[in-house]
């Protein structure tokens, strides 16, 4: 019985221990890169600060750049959801920021549901690069 405590606390020690953005740990080194059907090429990038909280910048194209987006692994396995209500320089938006980016991305043939404020995910979505 106390061995099998051991191992459980053990168990649940390494648990503890393990980030809570493990799911975007491969883009952290990388640009992802989106390509609208209107033209825009948008990119983001995730950094990690010194404490191990991974944020985003957003880079629009012909637009200003938003910063320390908040970065959320989903119980979905399958998608990183990104989000911030910070306000502009001019004022409070009336709606957040919302991107859901596939954990797993095929360049080019992979898609992101990304909503800059305008209430509604851009259709079609974007598709997406890595770089």
């Amino acid at each position: 019985m106390r061995i099998i405590t051991i191992m459980l606390v053990a168990l649940l020690s390494l648990d503890a221990f393990s980030s809570d953005y493990d799911c975007v740990e491969s883009y952290l080194d990388k640009k992802v890169v989106f390509a609208f059907n209107d033209g825009d090429i948008d990119y983001l990038r995730f950094f990690e600060n010194q404490y191990g909280v991974v944020t985003a910048n957003y880079y629009a194209s012909g637009r200003d750049v938003i910063r320390k987006i908040k970065v959320y692994c989903l119980e979905d396995p399958k998608e990183v959801f990104l989000t911030s209500s910070e306000p502009s320089s001019s004022g409070p938006y009336k709606k957040p920021i919302k991107l859901y980016l596939p954990v797993d991305v095929v360049s080019g043939e992979s898609e992101a549901q990304i909503d800059l404020r305008w209430g509604e995910f851009y259709v079609p979505y974007p598709k997406v690069f890595l770089e």
